[in-house]
């Protein structure tokens, strides 16, 4: 069965369409509709879906039903996110999120066309599912909203991507245990790294980093911190190639004398003055 309510002035879904359990092709471009009910959901058997030139800007949790659609045009609406749900769709060959201010998924990503989309969607949902997230190889150049808004986020491999730096909000994930962003073109760390009071694990390695913030020095917990021992200047060689409790200790040693006015630094086997 196929529909074609293109070029209306149409605000919403119709009634009827999902009572179609048969439904093979909607299309519903131009128009002004800004939502799509979660009834949607019934055309189980709907294999493309046209919703182009409309006002959406979310798409709905049915979406996930729809497990025989091959094509889906949100081109041209006002979409910022894109559901993770969408991920999941078996089916799904080709996606066009054209003409959209998205955040997620990020441009970069879109830009790589539509398996790189249900990949990096279905790694979203895997986060909220297992609270690991498994970013590597998606030519990205900030760290997702999806992962910094995720309390709950635990491990964070964004390894192999284009990122210069790392925002603030990281230090919001009070959870994480795990971060890897290895393999990019980070230059600086900010601040509130050291508000991942949990963090266990920080691979910093194949990067531009020649010093580590002080705030380093809160993360108690860190046990491994891999570093390219031979651009980091600070801390200084003596420090950092005894390892990730070392260099936290130090740089806790300096965060501490900005407030006490006193620093001990001692048994480093430092042979200079840093």
């Amino acid at each position: 069965t196929h529909l074609n309510f293109n070029r209306n002035v149409l605000e919403e879904l119709p009634m009827h369409v999902s009572n179609m359990p048969l439904l093979a092709e909607l299309f519903l471009d131009y128009n002004q509709i800004a939502t799509i009910p979660n009834r949607i959901g019934r055309c189980a058997r709907l294999n493309h879906l046209s919703l182009a030139s409309n006002l959406l800007t979310r798409l709905p949790a049915a979406m996930k039903d729809l497990i025989c659609i091959t094509s889906l045009d949100v081109s041209n609406n006002r979409l910022k996110i894109v559901n993770p749900e969408v991920g999941l769709l078996p089916a799904l060959e080709c996606i066009d999120l054209s003409g959209n201010p998205l955040e997620s998924p990020p441009l970069q990503v879109v830009r790589m066309g539509t398996a790189a989309v249900s990949a990096f969607l279905h790694r979203i949902q895997e986060m909220m599912e297992t609270g690991r997230v498994d970013l590597q190889y998606c030519k990205l150049v900030d760290v997702p909203l999806d992962v910094l808004s995720y309390d709950a986020v635990h491990t964070i491999v964004l390894s192999h991507n284009d990122l210069d730096t790392l925002p603030q909000g990281i230090g919001n994930l009070r959870h994480l245990a795990n971060l890897d962003v290895s393999f990019n073109h980070i230059n600086n760390l900010p601040t509130e790294i050291g508000d991942c009071l949990g963090l266990q694990t920080l691979i910093l390695s194949q990067n531009k980093l020649t010093k580590l913030p002080w705030s380093i020095g809160k993360l108690v917990n860190l046990t491994v911190l891999d570093l390219d021992l031979e651009l980091i200047l600070d801390p200084p060689l003596a420090v950092t190639r005894r390892g990730g409790k070392e260099s936290v200790r130090y740089l806790k040693a300096l965060l501490e004398s900005r407030h006490q006015g006193v620093c001990e630094i001692h048994g480093f086997s430092m042979t200079e003055i840093p």
